[in-house]
């Protein structure tokens, strides 16, 4: 992905949150895992830039929806990770 490219779609999440009203940090990264943009927003708070320069990158090494990892982390018991046909669930 290009700076130019990373640049738009920075702007395209900016644009997204200020309709919703919240103040965010957007991280763009490469298909490694590096970042190759980053806008703090103002009022976005300071503890959630290393979330999300960390959400970028897992987006990158878990290629999945990230909807059945929310489920799980607010039920940890939802899967048995010894069963490989229950994690396959998880997108």
């Amino acid at each position: 992905m290009s700076l130019n490219v990373a640049t738009r779609l920075a702007a395209a999440a900016q644009t997204a949150a200020e309709k919703t009203g919240t103040a965010m940090n957007i991280a763009i990264v490469d298909a490694g895992g590096h970042l190759l943009h980053f806008t703090r927003m103002d009022g976005a708070w300071l503890g959630s830039i290393d979330l999300a320069l960390t959400k970028a990158k897992t987006s990158i090494l878990f290629p999945k929806p990230s909807g059945p990892w929310v489920s799980l982390a607010f039920n940890l018991n939802a899967v048995d990770f010894r069963d490989p046909v229950a994690v396959s669930r998880l997108g």
